[in-house]
C-alpha cells in the first residue's frame, strides 16, 4: 500500500511539473527595429552615389603598394587583433561548453573508507549518470548568452581589425606627408640662407638696412626650426607604425622617400542601413541585447524547478585485514528536483533586474545606431571639405608656379634682382607646402569615413554567430 501511494505521488507530482513546464515558455529576443533615413545629408550634393566600396580592402583606393604590404603585415601581426582572435576563439569554446550542460554526463568515483575503529575498511566505486533537462525555456537561455558572448567577442574582433587598419593607414599617410615636407623644408632652408648671403652683400654695400640682415637671421632659425619638427614627424610615424606591426623598431623600407599616395575620387555607395551589418559598436549592441535576453529568460527559468535525470550504480566490498569479507552492488535511478520555496522573492527581484538590464541594452543599442549614423555624417562632411581645401591648393600652386616662371625669365633679362626671384620661389614652395598638408587631410578624412562606415570589419569568412531560435 505504501508503495502504490508512493507511485501515486510521483506520478502526480510528475505531471505537475511537466504542466508547469507546458506553461512557461522562453521570453522572445526584443525585435531590434530603428528607423533610419535613406540617404546622407552631409555629403558632397554633386556626387552621385558610384559602385559600393569594398569594405575588406578599402585601402587599395590610394594605389600604394607599399601601403598594401603594409596593411597585410598589420593584419597579421597585430598583437591587439591576435588577443582579440584568442578571446573570440574561447568564447566559442565556451559557447560549446554551455550546450553540454544539458546532455546527459557519466562520471565515476572510487575511494577507501576505514571504520572508525579501523579494524575494517570499505572500498566503494559509484558509476553516476545525468541529465540536466533544460526546462522552462533554460537551455535556450543559456544558448542566448553564451552565443551573446561570442558575439560579443567577434565584434570586439571587428573593431580591433577596423582600429588597427584606420591607424596604420593614417600613420603611413602621415608619414609620407612628413617625408615630402622635409624635402619641401630642405629647399626653403636652401633658399633662406641664399637670401641672407644676398642680404649681408647689399648691408655691407649699404643698400640695406642691417635690420633686413636680423629679419633674414631669424628668418632661417624658423625654417630649420620647421626642417626638424618635420623630420620629427617623420619618426614619430615610423614609430606608431612599428607598434601596430608589434615591432620596437621600423622597418628600413619606411624610410626610403616615397611619394604621398592619392586616394581614387570615388562616391560612397554605403546607405546608413548598411551600417547595422558592417559597424562593429552596432553588432556589439545588438549581441549585449541577445545576451540580456538570455540571462533573462534564465532568470525567468529560475522561478520554476531545476529538474534531472539521474542514474547510477553503486558497488562496495569490505575487507579485513587482506580478506575480501562482501562486495554487493546498487543501483539506482529516479528524478532530481530542485524546487525553490523561501527565496522566491528574491528570484522574482533577480527577474526584474534583469528585464531592466535588457531594457537598457535595447537603448543602448538604439543610442549606438545614432551614433554610427551621425559619426558617419559628421566623417562625409570633413571629407567634402578636405576635398574642396586640396583642389583650392593645387590650384594655387599651380598659379604660383607661373608667377615663380615669370620671375625666372625677368631674372635672366637682368630686369629683377635674385632676391625678388628667391622671395618668389619661397612664395611657391609654401604653397607646395600647404597644399601637401591639405591632400594628407584629404587622405585622413577618407580614413576616418571608411572607418566610421566599418571598413575592414567584415572578414573574408562570416563570424557572425546566430542565436538560436
Amino acid at each position: 500500500m505504501v508503495e502504490w501511494r508512493t507511485a501515486v505521488h510521483g506520478f502526480l507530482a510528475s505531471a505537475l511539473v511537466l504542466l508547469l513546464a507546458g506553461c512557461a515558455s522562453t521570453p522572445p529576443v526584443p525585435q531590434l527595429n530603428v528607423t533610419l533615413p535613406n540617404t546622407w545629408r552631409l555629403g558632397s550634393p554633386a556626387e552621385r552615389l558610384g559602385p559600393a566600396p569594398d569594405l575588406r580592402n578599402w585601402w587599395r583606393v590610394f594605389h600604394d603598394a607599399n601601403l598594401d604590404r603594409l596593411v597585410k603585415q598589420v593584419l597579421a601581426q597585430n598583437l591587439t587583433i591576435r588577443a582579440a582572435a584568442e578571446r573570440l576563439a574561447a568564447a566559442r569554446s565556451l559557447e560549446t561548453t554551455a550546450r553540454g550542460r544539458f546532455r546527459p554526463g557519466l562520471g565515476i568515483q572510487s575511494g577507501a573508507t576505514p571504520t572508525p575503529g579501523a579494524t575494517r575498511s570499505y572500498y566503494q566505486i559509484n558509476f553516476d549518470a545525468s541529465w540536466q533537462l533544460g526546462l522552462f525555456g533554460r537551455s535556450r537561455s543559456a544558448a542566448r548568452v553564451a552565443a551573446g558572448n561570442a558575439q560579443l567577442a567577434s565584434a570586439d574582433l571587428s573593431a580591433a581589425r577596423v582600429a588597427v587598419v584606420a591607424e596604420s593607414v593614417r600613420d603611413y599617410l602621415h608619414l609620407r606627408a612628413a617625408q615630402q615636407q622635409v624635402h619641401i623644408q630642405q629647399h626653403l632652408v636652401d633658399l633662406q640662407r641664399h637670401q641672407l648671403a644676398l642680404q649681408k652683400v647689399l648691408v655691407a654695400e649699404h643698400l640695406r638696412s642691417p635690420n633686413r640682415l636680423a629679419q633674414a637671421q631669424a628668418a632661417l632659425g624658423t625654417q630649420i626650426a620647421a626642417r626638424a619638427e618635420a623630420h620629427a614627424a617623420v619618426q614619430i610615424a615610423a614609430q606608431k607604425i612599428a607598434l601596430l606591426l608589434g615591432y620596437f623598431a621600423p622597418p628600413q623600407w619606411l624610410y626610403q622617400p616615397a611619394p604621398s599616395p592619392q586616394p581614387t575620387r570615388l562616391a560612397i555607395a554605403v546607405l546608413p542601413a548598411n551600417l547595422l551589418r558592417t559597424r562593429p559598436d552596432v553588432q556589439w549592441a545588438e549581441a549585449k541585447v541577445l545576451k540580456a535576453a538570455g540571462e533573462a529568460g534564465i532568470a525567468q527559468a529560475d522561478l520554476y524547478p531545476h529538474l534531472a535525470l539521474g542514474a547510477g550504480l553503486s558497488w562496495s566490498v569490505s575487507q579485513v585485514g587482506g580478506h575480501l569479507l562482501t562486495s554487493s552492488a546498487i543501483p539506482f535511478f529516479g528524478p532530481l528536483i530542485n524546487l525553490p520555496l523561501f527565496d522566491w522573492g528574491e528570484r522574482h527581484a533577480a527577474l526584474r533586474a534583469r528585464n531592466h538590464l535588457l531594457q537598457a541594452a535595447l537603448l543602448e543599442y538604439r543610442q549606438t545606431v545614432y551614433t554610427a549614423v551621425a559619426e558617419t555624417e559628421m566623417a562625409l562632411a570633413r571629407l567634402h571639405a578636405a576635398q574642396v581645401r586640396a583642389a583650392r591648393s593645387t590650384l594655387q600652386v599651380q598659379a604660383l608656379h607661373r608667377v615663380a616662371h615669370a620671375a625666372e625669365v625677368r631674372s635672366q633679362l637682368g630686369l629683377n634682382s635674385g632676391l625678388a626671384l628667391d622671395q618668389a620661389r619661397t612664395v611657391l614652395l609654401k604653397a607646395e607646402l600647404a597644399a601637401n598638408q591639405a591632400r594628407a587631410a584629404e587622405g585622413v578624412s577618407l580614413v576616418a569615413l571608411y572607418k566610421a562606415l566599418g571598413g575592414a570589419a567584415l572578414p573574408s569568412v562570416p563570424t557572425r554567430i546566430k542565436p538560436k531560435p
